[in-house]
């Protein structure tokens, strides 16, 4: 999982604006090359339907959970992961839109 601390640092270390013209430091990554790396990913509505859908299994799994926080953190991590091949820790109102858009497709109270 990678933490904000370090988001953080691989920011400094490589974004060109972040480092002092007098740094030997070598810039290859840009600031939006680290986000598109290591920031949680920006889906379209396409990409919503395609990460969010639950197999038959997964959605046994999240059935099986008992709080909705609970689920809907599994389906987020799963999608997240799907997309990334990454977990992260993320800020509810970062992910709201997703979080909307995926109850809306799963049931997060055990029905469908």
């Amino acid at each position: 999982m990678i933490s904000t601390s370090e988001h953080e640092l691989a920011r400094r270390a490589v974004a060109p604006e972040a480092t002092p013209a007098s740094s030997r430091r070598l810039s290859i990554l840009t600031q939006r090359e680290i986000d598109d790396l290591y920031g949680l990913p920006r889906f379209t509505e396409e990409d919503r339907q395609l990460y969010f859908d639950l197999s038959a299994a997964e959605e046994a799994r999240v059935h099986a959970m008992h709080t909705a926080a609970a689920k809907a953190h599994f389906v987020l991590q799963l999608g997240y992961f799907k997309a990334k091949r990454q977990f992260f820790s993320y800020p509810y109102p970062r992910c709201r839109r997703t979080c909307a858009t995926s109850s809306d497709d799963i049931s997060l109270a055990g029905r469908r």
